[in-house]
């Protein structure tokens, strides 16, 4: 029976091993995606940030123009109504004075006969002269409502041309603003895709986590696994203390002991590091409350894990001994002098006297 199940854990094994190197394989390639996706998306965001940026200005400069042409119909309308006034004073004057005039060559007629002569067309109420002030003063401010106009829009010709290069100006914009919306349009579309392989890429991550903490655990003969849940964003993990014996399943890594979770958290370390792309992992006393069993099972573990990811560097601090740790060409052992203490138990710092 020992043998059965020596022959079952040794082909579990080896389908491990092969599923190891069937997902390392796919993380490659999924690396390599990765980083496709990663230099994508910053080089979408760009153009997003540039399309933002040009549609911003576009829409400050529509503004601008709106209010630009705002003003000159305020202005255009005003100029209309104050020349309109302007014709309906002058149709008034021009009417009074014909008036005044029927009236004079009337009394002129009915005094002196109807061939005498009219050499002045002035009522008696009024003189020449008030007339000649009435005129200058009508001068004076058709004048003055020219010169408040200004010189490039008192032609209402040039003023209406303005206004039609003002409009075309607006409808170019606009028809620049659709096209900008479009392409956010479309850019947001492509985000959206690539946010979808992003999240099967890190659906992908979250299992070959599981599968590595998982043949961590069975290096001390336990079994594991790991719950992220990205939407609340919050880890858990569960460990069973026998792979052997359902029971012993913990659900919360509380219950554990102090080397067991110091175990089970370095695992979990070991198993998320195969994801990560720093080239610097430092741990300090990764081996707190373990006995002599599972401390040489992590280091045996961290210096294979050293070993197979060449291209990174493991700094591993701890205050126990490792005098079980053979020194190599890739393995270093550098070890801090023990602090000098005094009798007393309290350490005395020398300072230079003068």
């Amino acid at each position: 029976e020992i043998e059965g199940q020596l022959d079952e854990t040794t082909n579990q094994i080896r389908e491990i091993q092969q599923r190891r190197k069937d997902a390392t394989a796919q993380v490659k390639d999924f690396e390599t995606e990765k980083k496709e996706l990663v230099k994508t998306v910053t080089a979408l965001s760009k153009n997003i940030h540039d399309a933002e940026v040009r549609l911003t200005n576009i829409a400050r400069e529509h503004t601008k123009q709106q209010a630009q042409l705002k003003q000159g119909e305020d202005k255009i309308n005003a100029n209309k109504k104050e020349l309109e006034d302007m014709r309906a004073a002058v149709a008034k004057r021009e009417a009074e004075a014909e008036k005044v005039e029927a009236m004079a060559v009337k009394f002129t007629h009915q005094n002196l006969g109807e061939e005498a002569p009219v050499p002045m067309k002035v009522p008696r109420s009024k003189s020449e002269q008030y007339f000649k002030t009435k005129a200058e003063q009508l001068e004076q401010r058709k004048k003055e409502s020219l010169e408040s106009i200004p010189a490039n829009r008192r032609d209402f010709n040039v003023v209406a041309q303005r206004l039609q290069e003002k409009r075309d100006i607006f409808e170019k914009k606009q028809n620049e603003l659709k096209k900008v919306s479009m392409n956010i349009q479309s850019l947001g579309a492509d985000v959206e895709r690539r946010l979808k392989k992003w999240k099967k890429f890190r659906k992908t991550i979250t299992e070959l986590t599981n599968t590595r903490f998982e043949q961590t655990l069975q290096r001390k003969g336990q079994t594991g696994r790991v719950q992220m849940d990205h939407k609340d964003r919050t880890l858990e993990f569960s460990v069973q203390k026998d792979n052997r014996d359902s029971m012993s399943q913990i659900e919360s890594v509380k219950l554990l002991s102090g080397g067991e979770r110091s175990y089970a958290t370095l695992s979990f370390l070991i198993a998320l590091g195969d994801a990560l792309e720093c080239p610097f992992r430092v741990m300090d006393e990764f081996d707190v409350f373990m006995d002599q069993v599972s401390r040489r099972v992590a280091l045996d573990l961290l210096i294979e894990q050293g070993r197979i990811c060449r291209n990174r560097q493991f700094i591993l601090i701890t205050p126990q001994d490792l005098s079980s740790v053979t020194p190599a060409v890739d393995v270093k052992i550098f070890k801090l002098p023990d602090p000098k203490r005094t009798l007393a138990g309290q350490q005395t710092l020398e300072f230079a006297r003068a």
